[in-house]
């Protein structure tokens, strides 16, 4: 067991402070208010402020105490941390209604539909935290705010449990987290929880009411599923790939213009819209970070203008099961959720040749259910459409895919290479070099060329030799060595004690620059060692 983690009470009274800013700037005051004479206004208000207020103390938390740095990638850390705040938000604002001495309506939590999105795309915390919550208090506004309050105190509580199961279905993705979580002592006022399991100070909230909040956290603990994802990295971010940033911009740009009052778009009474897009490149080639910044620009454009949107990304892992008929009805329910949501949504399918075998390589029962289940699905998007959502499908090699599902999106297929000029190789350079380590840069912008023109001709030789792609993913892989060698120096004396500003003062006179060519280490001596290394490795 790791050692009790308290959730201090100064930090919880802020973030419930927080909280009703969140609450004010989605208008679920305004439905409430207005029934200021009942009782249920106050329970539903000061429920709904433990839930954000109880997530945001936690999330700040459980960042500050870095227990799970070492795992895992930064956004499926960040998502962890999300879902599991979310999750004890959800269960205390259950615990705040099932204190309270009254009798709830409850209408079913299926009003709030089949997934929620847990994980955002963001590097900046307070941005990510803001879309978190207002995901949260868009759906729950949505379907509450024609209630009466009687009614409406129901359905909050049937949201807490639909966000607390929505949390458990995605635990499943984050074991090793998870691992971590249940050896955790945390301590939310009289609530403790160590990973999902949920225990309740019977003393404040007496034995019948903290036996059934307990009750109905573990019931959710019980089922499994899958976390939905959008995403926050810029088109100017992504070099080349210039077909497939135009037609999904295209794309977005088009189910955007989806009227949500009328369920309707314009678009669609002159030409049928483009449903599903086939994307073909090898790893590296920028496929994934094209769908992250597709998806980002579509959120810029419905934050701007007040569009309700969805970018959900598919895995194995989304929807594969260890019972074989179940990964078809997964797949189901999230083409349904797209086809019955009445906005815009971008659904992406990553490497989908390792989920969905070819009918040759279909041996098992579930692959081939899969299967078909995919081929009627991707069938019916077209017809179904009412030009509000479009589907991104991808793979590393177009041969992997099943014959019978490329006729149905030939007509969009788009060939990805990566970087395809010197100019991009340059602009990827400049782009993982950006933030921490932009203003060690000292590199002219002939020498910049320089570069630029050595990755382009090594890129044609090794594609000739070798058919490798000198992608964008080796760029990274340079850019991360030069990144690890220069934060690896001695920490002087007084340093833990130090100001930032120190710091950073400290590290520009300390840090050797990044230079064109310096003793071995300069950029361009370390992109000529990477390429000798690839070349060693295809000779061996």
């Amino acid at each position: 067991m790791l050692d009790k983690i308290k959730i201090d009470p100064k930090d919880l009274e802020n973030a419930f402070l927080d909280s009703k800013k969140y609450l004010d700037q989605s208008r679920v005051y305004d439905p409430i208010i207005s029934n200021e004479s009942r009782k249920e206004p106050e329970i539903i208000l000061g429920s709904l402020e433990k839930f954000i207020g109880t997530y945001i103390a936690v999330r700040n938390t459980l960042e500050s105490t870095n227990i799970f740095k070492d795992i895992g990638d930064f956004f499926t850390r960040e998502a962890f941390i999300d879902t599991y705040s979310m999750y004890i938000g959800a269960i205390e604002g259950l615990a705040c209604i099932n204190k309270a001495d009254i009798s709830i309506n409850s209408k079913g939590k299926n009003l709030f539909g089949k997934s929620f999105d847990f994980r955002k795309y963001e590097y900046d915390k307070e941005i990510r935290k803001k879309l978190v919550i207002n995901s949260a208090l868009d759906k729950y506004v949505s379907v509450t705010k024609e209630m009466s309050p009687t009614i409406q105190l129901g359905s909050t509580y049937n949201f807490f449990e639909w966000i607390a199961e929505q949390a458990i279905k995605g635990k499943n993705e984050y074991e090793d987290f998870e691992d971590i979580a249940e050896k955790i002592h945390l301590q939310v006022n009289s609530s403790t929880f160590n990973g999902f399991n949920y225990f309740l100070a019977e003393k404040e909230f007496g034995k019948e009411k903290a036996k059934k909040t307990k009750e109905i956290s573990d019931k959710l603990s019980t089922d499994i599923g899958n976390i939905c994802v959008d995403s926050g990295v810029d088109l100017e971010d992504i070099a080349g790939n210039i077909e497939l940033k135009k037609k999904l911009k295209r794309g977005i740009e088009n189910i955007l213009t989806f009227n949500t009052e009328k369920k309707a778009n314009i678009l669609t009474k002159y030409t049928r819209l483009p449903s599903a897009y086939y994307v073909v490149g090898e790893p590296g080639t920028g496929k994934t970070l094209t769908f992250k910044a597709i998806a980002a620009y579509g959120e810029k454009i419905a934050s701007a203008n007040k569009i309700p949107f969805t970018a959900r990304h598919i895995t194995s892992s989304t929807f594969k099961s260890e019972y074989f008929a179940k990964s078809a009805k997964n797949l189901f329910e999230i083409f349904s959720d797209m086809q019955e949501s009445n906005r815009p949504y971008f659904l992406v399918i990553e490497d989908f040749d390792t989920i969905f075998f070819s009918r040759e390589n279909s041996k098992t029962e579930e692959n081939k259910s899969i299967l078909g289940e995919l081929l009627q699905l991707l069938e019916g998007i077209s017809t179904q459409n009412r030009g509000n959502y479009i589907v991104a499908v991808s793979t590393n090699k177009e041969l992997d895919s099943d014959s019978a599902l490329i006729q149905r999106l030939k007509e969009n297929i788009i060939h990805v290479k990566g970087p395809e000029t010197a100019e991009d190789y340059i602009n990827v350079y400049k782009t993982h070099l950006r933030n921490s380590l932009e203003e060690l840069v000292k590199i002219s912008d002939s020498e910049w060329q320089e570069i630029g023109e050595f990755c382009f001709e090594k890129h044609k030789d090794l594609w000739e030799k070798y058919w490798y792609y000198f992608s964008g993913r080796d760029i990274k892989n340079i850019t991360t060595a030069i990144a690890d060698s220069l934060y690896n120096f001695e920490k002087p004396p007084g340093w833990f004690s130090m100001e930032d500003s120190k710091r950073e003062t400290f590290i520009l006179n300390t840090i050797r620059p990044i230079k064109f060519r310096s003793g071995g280490k300069g950029l361009f001596d370390l992109t000529e060692n990477y390429v000798a290394k690839l070349v060693g490795a295809f000779e061996k």
